[in-house]
């Protein structure tokens, strides 16, 4: 097999953003023998027919070779060229209706061609309606990259029969620096434009560029490429930073509880055991046991009860601390609990004796002024 003997064809679109050139589709012919990748850009399918006799006639002409047969599928855009292969001896091979496979070479191609400019657009960021820049720029690199298929050779070998030359390729969408030849004499002008390297040109040894103040596209030989600096993706980190928000401390989701006792307040009436807080008070069980364990700490429970909640009826032999307790040093406490049952209890002292101000505690009248309950040696409240 020979170049151009099989030919496949297919149409790849619609796409839905138009493309700067006023573009949707793209018509990709692939040689089967070499792998060689032509494609055009087309605003409808309408336009396929056009292109295919173009390709057609270039290959007779700058190859000196014949088209035998083309392989496609059953598009309108296809079928409509019957009466001209016919006329120029060319074999049309349609795929079965449903069965793309058929026709897989260029199905694949698309698939390749797609991933590269995805790539390519994703590094430059360039705007998506520069979608068929991108394209082209694929396909001109396939052609000059070798493939294991080929046996490490590239497909512009096996069809000019020669290396292809490399010294002029860019990275696409970097930035560069255009000769301005249109200063009109100006000794103030600028002497460059600032562009964007966008691909390369048919038939002529230069790049292609995207003028960043005018938006137009031209074909220069005389460029600086800075090719580590990327416009538009700067342009767009820029955008990015002035619409972004700053982020969220998690300080201002921090609330400060609020504190209803301060801990010196409280240092005379609860013990380092009890809680410091009028809610982990008011929440604590309350439970009385008729034989108190021989501890420290419960001896201090016993002796000391908890602020409670003002719903909750609190005698005042409760709320008023024992004298023994009070004035009792550490070694008052190793006395046993039979001993401190067995002694009189003395005449509760009035509510006056006892500075609660600073706790910030309010009582009620049946809280503050209980009935007196006579209490005898050796009897226990009930």
């Amino acid at each position: 097999m020979d170049v151009f003997e099989l030919v496949h064809c297919d149409i790849w679109g619609p796409y839905r953003t138009t493309s700067t050139n006023g573009s949707r589709y793209f018509l990709t012919i692939v040689d089967d023998f070499s792998r060689s990748l032509w494609l055009y850009l087309l605003p409808n399918k309408t336009t396929a027919p056009t292109r295919l006799k173009d390709f057609i006639a270039l290959v007779e002409r700058q190859f000196e070779k014949k088209v035998k047969t083309i392989r496609s599928d059953n598009g309108s855009e296809f079928i409509c060229l019957r009466n001209y292969f016919q006329q120029t001896g060319i074999i049309h091979e349609t795929s079965c209706v449903g069965t793309p496979q058929q026709n897989g070479r260029v199905e694949r191609k698309h698939r390749h061609i797609l991933n590269v400019a995805r790539a390519l657009r994703f590094q430059a960021c360039l705007p998506i309606e520069m979608w068929d820049e991108c394209v082209l720029a694929a396909g001109y690199l396939i052609n000059r990259t070798p493939s294991s298929v080929l046996g490490g050779k590239t497909p512009f070998e096996l069809l000019y029969k020669r290396p292809p030359p490399l010294n002029h390729l860019r990275v696409f969408g970097c930035l560069c620096y255009v000769h301005n030849q249109q200063h009109n004499g100006d000794k103030f002008a600028t002497r460059s434009k600032k562009s964007v390297f966008i691909g390369y040109p048919n038939g002529k040894k230069g790049w292609r560029v995207y003028d960043l103040e005018t938006g137009n596209v031209s074909i220069s030989r005389d460029v600086i490429f800075c090719e580590k600096e990327f416009p538009f993706a700067a342009s767009k980190h820029d955008l990015e930073a002035s619409t972004s928000t700053p982020p969220l401390s998690l300080n201002q989701f921090v609330v400060e509880p609020e504190i209803l006792i301060s801990k010196s307040h409280v240092s005379s009436f609860l013990e380092p055991e009890l809680p410091l807080t009028l809610d982990s008070a008011v929440n604590a069980p309350v439970t009385e046991q008729t034989s108190p364990p021989h501890n420290e700490h419960a001896e201090s429970d016993k002796e000391v009860s908890p602020l409670r909640s003002p719903e909750t009826k609190t005698n005042s032999a409760d709320l008023r601390p024992d004298d023994s307790a009070v004035s009792s040093t550490n070694s008052d406490k190793s006395l046993s609990d039979e001993d401190k049952i067995s002694q009189p209890k003395p005449s509760s002292p009035e509510i006056s004796d006892i500075d609660i101000s600073d706790a910030e505690i309010s009582f009620s009248e049946e809280d503050t002024e209980p009935e007196a309950e006579e209490l005898g040696v050796g009897k226990r409240k009930k």
